[in-house]
């Protein structure tokens, strides 16, 4: 449902608001780990299960796609 559409929308909605009000760096920086420490956890949560139905690979080489991206994009 809805679910999908609220999240997208909301993506957009915070776009939009950073367009118009500029954050500072500080805030900018926290809101960037916030995320990034959800994205890590949401994904640790999935690939590594409890048991050995885990695929560490994909999550190892996420994360450290991820961190490039991450350190690519704030320099």
């Amino acid at each position: 449902g809805w679910g999908r559409h609220a999240l997208a929308g909301a993506a957009i909605a915070g776009w939009a608001v950073a367009l118009l009000m500029p954050l500072s760096d500080r805030v900018a920086h926290t809101l960037l780990g916030f995320v990034a420490g959800a994205v890590m956890m949401n994904t640790a949560t999935s690939e590594l299960p409890a048991g050995k139905e885990g695929r560490f690979f994909a999550f190892a080489t996420g994360g450290v796609a991820y961190t490039a991206i991450l350190l690519h994009t704030s320099h």
